[in-house]
């Protein structure tokens, strides 16, 4: 008896580290882009799971025509596990592919025949593609060079993703996506930003793990610079004394709703840092606002903050083709905030369109009507207020002073857990059926798509270890039962 129980404790244990490296570490070079699988079988009910939940009624329509497109590229189905080990590919092992730079790359299958594979490749790929067998797996690619350099800088050895794989607790055994800066780069630059953009050597590192009933993704991002330190440090340095939280009185089932509580003056910094050459257009925007307009949008309002940013969708305006936005942002001079609405109205003034005025329980607010949008805004207590809705700011200021508060207990934890023990990082809810229903813009989304997900939760915040280079992040896809 005793015998046995040690031989099916040793066959557990022999699956499970199987599973959980299988050896394919060896044969996965450090590159610009990288997917793991645990293994072809985990990949196709995820494909399936996920194409299920997020097309609903249309799901077997493309599950057809995924297998159809496949059949007439490649002479198989690729989402047939049987077809997919008859032609000598081990289902339950891992694979990966690779993206080393400049369009090369290689693709890297498990295999349990190689006859098989060999015969697969003669038959259905003309043998037009290069390969290379490596023990039990086989590497497809373009460039016959690197197929022989494969092995001599792997990723393994690469000390960002050693960090990363302790932070995200990842040992071969979920979902992964590495991603340098050096291919976001790339990317701007073949849509023409700029041919130029060199960001800071960094990486992002994506552990996920599907579960029926949600998504769940632990991501970590960082930059390997002595600035980055510095950053990291000083982000978490904030304190604030709010006299309300506005989210505490949000009314009905908004689209988003949003908590920052980050030391913004160096947030602003380190995004500077970034986007050294201005890509988003935020500190050109601030300059011209500066120069031409005489407001000082860094040094009253961003140096002036407390850290606190609230921000709720409320939901899309259909009649009015936009988004019910109002949020706000924590000041701790109201007298400075005061001059920076001052200043805001004496720019309007120069400006196209309307300034009006109006008070909210004695205290000045102002409306500036554009051609396309509007604006409400004014100060109350260390809050600087926003709406693009009269309707929407005019309750939350009644509801503050009436003290109609309580809301957030009806918040996920994670959310007014962060609000309470006022920890540093960012915070959003998301309901993605009320972000997207009814939305007039030049993206035409399929209105089966995303119907299975209820909500997404997103947040993170700096590193809190020693020697932090970046940013702890959660993604949670939830799906409805």
């Amino acid at each position: 008896m005793r015998h046995l129980i040690f031989a099916c404790f040793l066959i557990l244990f022999v699956q499970f580290s199987y599973a959980a490296s299988s050896g394919i570490e060896g044969y996965i070079e450090s590159g610009e882009l990288i997917f793991y699988a645990p293994s072809i079988e985990e990949l196709i009910a995820t494909t399936r799971s996920l194409m299920k939940r997020f097309y609903s009624r249309n799901y077997e329509q493309m599950i057809l025509q995924v297998s159809a497109d496949s059949k007439s590229s490649y002479g198989i189905d690729v989402l047939d596990l049987n077809t997919l080990e008859k032609i000598g590919l081990n289902t339950k092992a891992p694979l990966s592919f690779v993206h080393i730079s400049n369009n090369t790359g290689y693709l890297l299958l498990p295999v349990r025949n190689k006859k098989g594979i060999e015969k697969f490749i003669k038959n259905n790929l003309e043998n037009k593609v290069p390969y290379r067998f490596f023990d039990n797996y086989v590497a497809f690619s373009e460039d016959k060079k690197l197929l022989n350099n494969i092995g001599k800088n792997l990723l393994g050895n690469n000390k960002g993703f050693a960090l990363s794989r302790k932070k995200l607790n990842f040992d071969w055994d979920k979902f992964f996506v590495w991603i340098e800066s050096s291919y976001l780069s790339g990317i701007s630059s073949s849509i023409g930003v700029t041919s130029n953009i060199k960001l800071p050597y960094g990486f992002s590192a994506f552990a996920i793990n599907f579960k029926p009933q949600n998504i769940s993704i632990k991501l970590y991002s960082a930059i390997i610079s002595s600035n980055q330190l510095l950053y990291m440090q000083s982000l978490k340095n904030v304190s604030a004394s709010e006299k309300f939280d506005i989210l505490d009185y949000v009314e009905g089932n908004p689209a988003l709703v949003g908590n920052v509580y980050l030391n913004m003056p160096m947030l602003y910094k380190y995004f500077s840092y970034i986007d050294s050459i201005n890509i988003l257009g935020i500190k050109g925007l601030f300059n011209e606002l500066k120069q031409k307009y005489k407001v000082n949008v860094e040094n009253d309002l961003i140096n002036n903050s407390d850290g606190r940013l609230k921000i709720v969708i409320d939901r899309y305006d259909s009649v009015q083709n936009q988004y019910r936005i109002y949020g706000s942002i924590g000041v701790k001079d109201p007298n400075t905030a005061g001059m920076f609405v001052e200043s805001l109205k004496n720019a309007f003034f120069q400006v196209d369109g309307k300034l009006y005025s109006f008070d909210l329980f004695t205290k000045p607010f102002y409306h500036y009507k554009g051609s396309n949008y509007s604006i409400y805004y004014g100060v109350i207590e260390n809050d600087l207020l926003f709406s693009t809705d009269k309707d929407l700011l005019t309750n939350l200021v009644v509801s503050v002073f009436e003290n109609r508060g309580g809301r957030l207990e009806k918040m996920p934890d994670f959310f007014k857990n962060a609000i309470r023990e006022k920890s540093k990082g960012y915070f959003l809810t998301i309901d993605l059926q009320s972000l997207f229903n009814n939305v007039k813009t030049g993206i035409q989304i399929d209105r089966e798509f995303l119907i299975g997900v209820q909500n997404v939760y997103i947040y993170g915040f700096p590193d809190t270890e020693e020697n932090a280079y970046g940013w702890n992040n959660f993604v949670d896809i939830n799906f409805y039962p």
